[in-house]
C-alpha cells in the first residue's frame, strides 16, 4: 500500500528560504528553481520535520538518534548508522556503501518521500526588508555595516502545497510521523520553515489534510493511478475529496492517540543505551511551549521604517507593509519589537550586575567577571588588534581566541542574554512573531513634517527637513513563543513584559520625537507540556488549573485570557517561582576566561569617580 499525503501550508508572516548567496539586489535572496519559481525545497520541509522527530522520539518511548550526542563525543561509535526510529523513517543519518569498513552494519533509506512545496496561484509576492541593529548606549539605529542589512521575504498570506509520499510505515514509524505532522496543525500554530524564525519569519499552519491510500495489486487502483500523473490529486476510487480530508485527520488523531499513551517523563530512562546519558542533554528534547499573545497599543505616532514604501509613498519615512502596494496592511516586525525587548533584557541584567559590584572590595573587576550581557553589536578585530573593547559581544571574544563556530560553547562561554535571544553560535528559542493590526480595525495614517532648529539664527535649518507617514494609536497583535523555556529565562522574560505592560520599552522608529510609545495589555499565556513533569513551574500548582484539555500530542492550559498580568493571581505567583530562579542565575553566573572583557564604559573610568555608584544606584550599599 503506498500513501500520498497533502496538505496547505498557509503562512501567516513572510518566509525567507534562502539561496545562499548575495545578489545585486538584497544581501539575502529567497530560493528560486531553475525558472526562477518560488518554492520551498523538499530538502528544507525534511530537515524541519526530521528535527522535530528527532526530539519528540525519545519522549514516545523510543531510542535516542545518535544525532542528539554532543559535538566531539561518541568517538567509539563515529560513522556507524544510528538505526533509531527517526532513522528508518527519514533515512540514517550515517549511510554506508558495500566497500565501507562499516557495510556490515545496516542503514536505512527513507521511507518518506518530501516533495518541493510549490506556491498555490500567487498567493505570496517578493519583497524586500531592511533590519537594522539598536545602539545600546544611545537607544538609536546603529547604522554600521555589522548592524544592518536586508533580506528578500515572499509577503505574509503565502500559500504553499505539502505533498509527502510513504510506504512500509510499521506502527511505531507512523506515530511518530503523525506526531511531527500534528505540531504543524492550525490549533497548536507552532509550524516555522526557513530563515529568521526567532525574529518573525517563517510562521505557518498546516490546513486541509488530505490523505489517499492506493493498492496497486487492485486493478481498479492502478488504472486510476496511472491516468493521472498526479496521484495526490487522482480521483479517489470509492471516495471523495471530503472523504479523503476525513481520512488524513482520522489516521492522525488514531497515531496521536497511541502516541500520547505513550509519553514518558523528560527524565526518561534510556532502555539499553545507558551509557548515552553523557552525550544527551534532556533539554533539547520535546517537552514544553510556552506562548504569550496580546494587544500592543501605541499610545500616539508609531512607525517602523521600511525603504520599499519611502519610495512608493514619496515620504522621507514610511511604515511597514506586509505586502507590495500596502497588500496585508501595516505590520510590526517580530524583529523590530524582539530588538527592543532584548535591549531591555540587557539593561536589566547589567544593572543588576552593576548593583551587585557595588557591594565588592573590586567593583570593576567583579562587573567584568560576572556580567551577564554583552552587546551584540560590538565586535573587536579578529587579529586582536582592537583590545580592551567594553561590553564585547560574545562572539567575537570567542573568535579572537580562536574558539571556532562549530565547537558548541561551554558554560560561561555565552552571556545570559544569548542565552535566552541567541548569538551566532546559539540559537533562540524564543520566537517574536510579525505583528498586524488586530482583527477588524483599520490603520490611521498621520503625514508630519520635521525640521532642525538653526542653532545660530534660532529659525528653521533648510537643509534639516524632512518628512513621515506614521500610524496614529494603532494595535497589534502580538504572539511571542518559547520552546522548552528554563525557569530562569521566564524569570527574565517576565520582567521584560511587565516592562512592556508598565509602557516602558519603545519600539520603532523616533522615541526622542514622541514616536513608538506602547502599551502591553489583553494577555493571554498558554503552556503546553507532554507530560506533569514538564511543566515550568512546581507541579503542586497544576492542580489549580482546571481547564487542561488536549491538543495533538500535548496537553494545555491557558493561565491568563483578555486580562491584565499584574492583576492575574496564578501568574504572579509562578512569577515568583522563576524570578527566584532568575536571582539565583544571574548572582551565580561567572564569565570564561574566553569571554571575560578587559574593561568598562563605566568602572574603571572617570565616570565612577563623577557618578559613584551608590548615587546611581539611589541610596547606600545593597547589603
Amino acid at each position: 500500500m503506498r500513501y500520498y499525503f497533502s496538505a496547505q501550508l498557509h503562512f501567516n508572516t513572510p518566509l525567507h528560504i534562502g539561496a545562499g548567496l548575495s545578489d545585486d539586489f538584497t544581501d539575502l535572496p529567497v530560493y528560486r528553481n531553475a525558472n526562477s519559481q518560488l518554492l520551498i525545497p523538499g530538502s528544507s520541509l525534511a530537515g524541519v520535520l526530521r528535527g522535530q522527530a528527532t526530539r519528540l522520539a525519545p519522549r514516545l518511548g523510543f531510542e535516542p538518534c545518535k544525532a542528539l550526542y554532543a559535538r566531539g563525543k561518541n568517538d567509539d561509535e563515529k560513522g556507524r548508522p544510528c538505526g533509531c526510529q527517526v532513522c528508518k523513517l527519514f533515512g540514517d543519518i550515517n549511510p554506508v556503501d558495500n566497500e565501507s569498513t562499516l557495510a556490515k552494519y545496516s542503514a536505512a533509506a527513507s521511507k518518506v518521500w518530501i516533495y518541493d512545496a510549490v506556491m498555490k496561484n500567487s498567493s505570496g509576492v517578493p519583497m524586500v526588508r531592511d533590519h537594522v541593529g539598536i545602539q545600546r548606549q544611545t537607544g538609536t539605529a546603529n547604522r554600521a555595516a555589522v548592524a544592518r542589512f536586508d533580506q528578500e521575504v515572499i509577503s505574509q498570506g503565502a500559500i504553499f502545497i505539502l505533498k509527502l509520499q510513504w510506504s512500509g510505515l510499521d506502527d511505531n514509524q507512523g506515530i511518530l510521523l503523525a506526531s511531527t505532522l500534528a505540531e504543524w496543525l492550525e490549533n497548536n500554530g507552532r509550524g516555522n520553515l526557513g530563515g529568521g524564525g526567532s525574529r518573525g519569519l517563517g510562521s505557518f499552519s498546516l490546513l486541509y489534510p488530505s490523505l489517499k491510500g492506493w493498492d496497486f495489486n487492485e486493478p481498479e487502483h492502478l488504472m486510476a493511478y496511472l491516468e493521472n500523473d498526479d496521484p495526490w490529486d487522482a480521483k479517489y476510487i470509492g471516495s471523495n475529496e471530503e472523504k479523503a480530508g476525513g481520512k488524513a485527520r482520522e489516521w492522525l488523531e488514531d497515531k496521536l492517540k497511541k502516541g500520547r499513551q505513550n509519553i514518558v517523563a523528560s527524565n526518561y530512562p534510556l532502555s539499553s543505551s545507558e551509557s548515552l546519558a553523557k552525550f544527551i542533554n534532556n533539554s533539547i528534547l520535546s517537552s514544553c511551549w510556552v506562548s504569550f499573545d496580546f494587544t500592543l497599543q501605541a499610545e500616539g505616532p508609531f512607525l517602523t521604517n521600511d525603504l520599499a514604501q519611502q519610495a512608493l509613498t514619496g515620504f522621507d519615512h514610511a511604515p511597514l507593509m506586509g505586502g507590495i502596494f500596502n497588500a496585508g496592511g501595516p505590520v510590526l516586525p517580530g524583529s523590530s519589537l524582539r530588538g527592543a525587548m532584548r535591549s531591555q533584557a540587557e539593561k536589566i541584567l547589567r544593572t543588576l550586575s552593576s548593583y551587585r559590584a557595588g557591594n565588592e572590595k573590586e567593583p570593576g573587576q567583579c562587573f567584568l567577571d560576572h556580567c551577564p550581557a554583552c552587546d551584540p553589536l560590538i565586535r573587536g578585530d579578529e587579529d586582536g588588534k582592537s583590545m580592551n573593547i567594553p561590553l564585547e559581544s560574545c562572539d567575537s571574544l570567542l573568535t579572537r581566541n580562536g574558539i571556532k563556530t562549530e565547537i558548541e560553547p561551554e558554560d560561561g562561554d555565552l552571556c545570559l542574554a544569548c542565552q535566552l535571544f541567541g548569538s551566532p553560535r546559539w540559537g533562540s528559542r524564543l520566537r517574536v512573531e510579525d505583528a498586524s493590526l488586530v482583527p477588524n480595525t483599520y490603520p490611521n495614517y498621520k503625514a508630519l513634517d520635521f525640521l532642525a532648529i538653526d542653532r545660530f539664527t534660532g529659525g528653521g535649518f533648510g537643509g534639516a527637513k524632512f518628512d513621515a507617514l506614521a500610524l496614529w494609536k494603532p494595535a497589534f497583535q502580538v504572539r511571542i513563543l518559547m520552546e522548552n523555556p528554563q525557569r530562569w529565562e521566564l524569570g527574565l522574560l517576565a520582567l521584560v513584559l511587565r516592562d512592556l505592560e508598565e509602557d516602558m520599552i519603545p519600539v520603532g522608529f523616533g522615541a526622542s520625537k514622541g514616536f513608538g510609545k506602547v502599551k502591553a495589555n489583553n494577555w493571554k499565556v498558554t503552556i503546553d507540556f507532554l507530560s506533569d513533569k514538564d511543566i515550568p513551574f512546581e507541579s503542586d500548582n497544576l492542580s489549580r488549573l482546571s481547564n487542561i484539555r488536549g491538543v495533538g500530542l500535548y496537553r494545555r492550559t491557558i493561565l491568563t485570557e483578555k486580562g491584565a498580568l499584574a492583576g492575574n493571581e496564578i501568574w504572579n505567583e509562578l512569577c515568583q517561582e522563576w524570578l527566584k530562579d532568575f536571582q539565583t542565575e544571574w548572582q551565580s553566573f561567572v564569565r570564561s576566561n574566553k569571554v571575560r572583557n578587559t574593561c568598562d564604559s563605566y568602572f574603571g573610568t572617570e565616570l565612577e569617580e563623577l557618578y559613584p555608584l551608590q548615587t546611581v544606584m539611589g541610596g547606600e550599599k545593597n547589603e
